[in-house]
Parts: structure tokens; C-alpha cells; sequence
């Protein structure tokens, strides 16, 4: 498994910390992104 980045042990700690109520917000945030990252793919065909 590979080692994970400071910044990902980073953000982890932070979901961690982070009030059950605003999870939901930081998840679509994320689900945002990552949508983002797949057209951009698509868009480039990889």
C-alpha cells in the first residue's frame, strides 16, 4: 500500500475534527471535484 501524501494525512485529520454537520458540505465538495476530474478525462479521452 502505497504511503499517503502529508497533505492527504492533512485533510484526513481534518475530516476527523470536522462537525458531523458539515460533513455533508465537505462531501460535495469533494463529489464536485471529482465529477469535475472525470469530464476533464472524458473530455481528453483517457
Amino acid at each position: 500500500m502505497r504511503e499517503e501524501s502529508a497533505q492527504r494525512q492533512r485533510i484526513s485529520h481534518k475530516l476527523k475534527l470536522c462537525p458531523k454537520q458539515y460533513l455533508t458540505v465537505t462531501e460535495g465538495a469533494l463529489d464536485g471535484a471529482l465529477k469535475t476530474k472525470e469530464s476533464a478525462d472524458e473530455t481528453e479521452g483517457v
